[in-house]
């Protein structure tokens, strides 16, 4: 059994929600939800990669453009592993 650290009532640990206060347990808290493994592997690992390679080609080549892309998907990749990293945490 976890604890929820907003209420402090007991939750089990396959439950994703507390239902005596409403918070939610996930990755990623994106548009007022708690968001999950695909989500964040979608949204964050995903993505950013075809963004790079699509940007490459459309951009032609190594363009400033290009980097300013690069630079922002590399940093939507990095904090997306390290969220799946440190694993689900609790939100409200």
């Amino acid at each position: 059994m976890a604890c929820c650290p907003y209420c402090l009532n007991y939750v089990s640990n396959v439950d994703f929600y507390c239902h005596s206060c409403g918070a939610e347990k996930g990755f990623l808290y994106f548009h007022g939800k708690a968001r999950g493994v695909v989500f964040t592997i979608a949204a964050g690992i995903v993505l950013p990669i075809l963004t790079s390679i699509l940007s490459l080609f459309l951009l032609q080549g190594f363009t400033p453009p290009f980097f300013v892309i690069l630079t922002a998907s590399m940093l939507m990749f990095a904090y997306s592993a390290y969220k799946l990293v440190i694993g689900p945490v609790w939100y409200r």
